[in-house]
């Protein structure tokens, strides 16, 4: 697993943001152990989305925020509890699916899947998503005293795969989304009839009948 271009264009927002002033972009991809993209792709698109400035000088790229990259940035601060939580449980569901018969999440907490947007997770914060992870049932674990905290022999489950790939819930207790591209009744329906889209049907309402006339 690698982190994503998006990630990284994230993350660079962030730094820029945090530091007050330009960023040389070659140096904080070293610093960040990101090889995978390059300097000039990641300006680019986030030029082209109007969030930085760049500036092009001998060989090195910087950058500055614009306007709109100051409300980005802003935005990535106030939603960054809930993104880390999200990502750190997509990034377990992505571990146990590679990495079956795991005893317990050392050898994740000990790899490069440990760290986003610059800082590391915790185990604290490990232990806190697995449980939430077993909760939901997207995992299975051990027993330890009677308890389970989804620590250890964790394997994913066929809900957890399901979310991990389609990004929704669809098997064990889960509830789906219909979507109907026509009228929709509900309650009883016994003779009832529906025309839709047709311009020849007739329909004569009858009123139901009182205990008089009957």
């Amino acid at each position: 697993m690698t982190t994503s271009f998006d990630e990284h264009c994230d993350a660079l927002i962030l730094h820029i943001h945090e530091t007050g002033q330009q960023v040389v972009v070659d140096d904080f991809l070293t610093e960040r152990g990101f090889d995978e993209a390059t300097p000039t792709d990641l300006v680019q698109d986030l030029e082209n989305r109007g969030l930085v400035h760049p500036t092009y000088t001998l060989g090195e790229v910087r950058c500055r925020l614009t306007g709109a990259g100051v409300r980005r940035a802003q935005q990535l601060i106030n939603e960054r509890p809930k993104r880390r939580a999200t990502t750190l449980r997509h990034r377990m569901l992505q571990w146990l699916e590679e990495h079956p018969e795991s005893p317990n999440w050392d050898e994740f907490l000990a790899s490069d899947q440990v760290r986003f947007e610059g800082t590391a997770f915790t185990e604290a914060q490990l232990k806190r998503e697995a449980k939430h992870l077993y909760d939901l049932r997207y995992i299975t674990a051990a027993t330890i005293d009677e308890e389970v905290d989804g620590v250890l022999w964790p394997d994913i489950t066929a809900s957890g795969r399901d979310f991990l790939f389609d990004g929704n819930q669809r098997s064990g207790n889960t509830f789906t989304t219909t979507i109907h591209h026509g009228p929709v009744i509900n309650g009883p329906v016994t003779k009832s009839q529906l025309a839709w889209e047709n311009t020849t049907a007739h329909q004569d309402q009858h009123p139901r009948a009182s205990k008089d006339d009957r």
